[in-house]
């Protein structure tokens, strides 16, 4: 069920996420696979290490397209961006939303 490429922690990863939104809600996933993936390999070429973390309690991130994310993160340091994200992934609202 690996489908996103996520790293060894993927079971707990879609378990947390089973347990917060509901079995349905994997298949959202499921069929926004390519965007999910392009958001991940976007933020860890930024050096954004919580992925998983985004994953279970910032999912809303993944569903935004890729090339959004990029626009909106280059109005700030990306520096500045990836320390406090890394440091509290809940940051990740002071920038997107």
């Amino acid at each position: 069920m690996n489908f996103l490429d996520l790293d060894s922690n993927s079971l707990y990863v879609y378990d947390k996420i089973k347990e917060i939104y509901g079995d349905g809600f994997l298949s959202d996933l499921y069929l926004n696979k390519s965007n999910i993936k392009s958001v991940i390999s976007y933020l860890k070429s930024l050096g954004i290490k919580c992925i998983n973390e985004l994953l279970i309690y910032k999912i809303d991130v993944f569903f935004k397209d890729v090339d959004f994310l990029e626009c909106e993160i280059k109005k700030f340091d990306v520096s500045e961006f990836v320390n406090l994200v890394n440091d509290d992934y809940f940051m990740i609202d002071n920038y997107l939303f």
